[in-house]
């Protein structure tokens, strides 16, 4: 939002332009409908290009949040079967650390 071009143009992936942000990130508000992964903390993003198949990870240190709302009220408008994978999903991270 802050730098030009396509956000792809940044990505570090085979397919990405490997380009370094010029400015920092606009501030970030994180709102969390899961549990688990801590995701609304960090500073990084998971970019998808579905044209050619590829997810990539993205880091940039002005992108951590500078409000991150975690509401558990919020968290059950998720369906309980996306819960259930969040879930998952953090158990069997820590289970690889």
């Amino acid at each position: 939002m802050t730098n030009t071009g396509d956000i792809r143009d940044y990505s570090c992936s085979v397919n990405g332009g490997k380009k370094n942000p010029e400015k920092d990130a606009a501030p970030i508000v994180a709102i969390t409908t899961s549990a688990g992964m801590g995701s609304e903390v960090d500073c990084c993003a998971v970019l998808s290009n579905d044209e050619v198949s590829e997810k990539s990870g993205f880091l940039v240190p002005s992108m951590f949040p500078v409000l991150s709302v975690v509401d558990s009220n919020l968290m059950m408008s998720v369906p309980p079967k996306f819960t259930a994978f969040k879930g998952m999903n953090a158990f069997f991270m820590q289970l690889n650390l």
